[in-house]
């Protein structure tokens, strides 16, 4: 959406995979992101938040690391061997370390969405704490405002709800557009990894955990850099019409995989019968073009 919208220069360089290994997905994806001997990936779950599933991988291990975590182990076994560990040792000690590889193995296992994104490594500006360098990972807050709040005005069906905010009168009143929408920002913080960056534990140094690290504060000019550079991307993301099966299909018409879990998603959220339907329906047909090896068992 961010590129749809004509950001695409603000974000790392991103690319889109079925969760199937082959001996040639790491070469596919070094030339997609124009990576070099020396890059480093970053390999995401498409539907996890908060670090989970997330793998820092140099380039030159990554054919192992995507082998490890797309082909699964012959399951009955795997498991009787850890129950068999499981009665040898405490019941509630699983072997693992938190954040280790072997957890996050176990979300990619568990994960239904059919695809996985493979992205660029970028570096933040390295920020000094405590007489160390980090590498952080900025958030930002804000706050959407419909331009018609900000006037004073309740027309079109929308009225203030008690938080301050707009809520629409009737279900069926269609979003507002990009341009009727205002950002208000709030501000921003650092969230700092665990260890900083002369660490020789990279996914430790690259990983935000604001929980064990904590937060460090952002100067004010570089907060007004940061929402220059956002521009209008939040009201495009927020704004305009909802997704269609159609449009779904047709971002995605090069993975079908992806357009059928979007559009099954995208049904389960919708409050009208009909269109909940009429949605997995378009779903399923979508699901049916699917060759089984490019993940057809995720989504069906």
């Amino acid at each position: 959406l961010i590129e749809l919208a004509g950001y695409n220069h603000i974000v790392p360089g991103q690319a889109c995979y079925p969760r199937q290994y082959d001996s040639h997905l790491a070469e596919r994806i070094a030339s997609d992101l124009e990576l070099e001997e020396d890059d480093k990936v970053v390999l995401k779950l498409c539907n996890r938040s908060r670090a989970a599933g997330v793998i820092v991988s140099p380039l030159d291990e990554l054919d192992e690391v995507l082998e490890e975590l797309l082909v699964l182990p012959k399951m009955d076994a795997w498991l009787e061997d850890k129950l068999k560990k499981l009665k040898e040792v405490h019941p509630g000690d699983f072997g693992l370390t938190w954040g280790c590889f072997e957890e996050q193995k176990r979300h990619w296992w568990a994960n239904e969405s059919p695809c996985f994104v493979a992205e660029r490594w970028c570096i933040s500006t390295p920020l000094l704490k405590a007489g160390k360098f980090y590498d952080g990972t900025m958030r930002v807050g804000f706050v959407i405002l419909h331009k018609r709040d900000l006037q004073g005005s309740s027309e079109n069906g929308f009225r203030k709800a008690t938080d301050g905010g707009l809520q629409a009168d009737a279900p069926n009143v269609p979003p507002p557009s990009p341009e009727e929408l205002a950002v208000h920002w709030l501000g921003g913080y650092w969230k700092l990894p665990k260890q900083d960056m002369a660490s020789t534990d990279l996914r430790e140094r690259v990983v935000s955990a604001a929980r064990t690290s904590g937060t460090a504060l952002v100067r004010s000019s570089v907060l007004a850099e940061v929402y220059s550079a956002l521009g209008d991307s939040v009201q495009q993301l927020f704004g305009g019409v909802d997704p269609s099966s159609k449009m779904l299909a047709d971002r995605y018409k090069e993975a079908p995989e992806l357009a059928a879990y979007l559009t099954a998603r995208l049904a389960v959220s919708n409050r009208e019968q009909p269109k909940i339907k009429k949605m997995l329906y378009d779903a399923q047909v979508l699901a049916n073009k699917v060759p089984s090896e490019r993940g057809k068992h995720f989504i069906e």
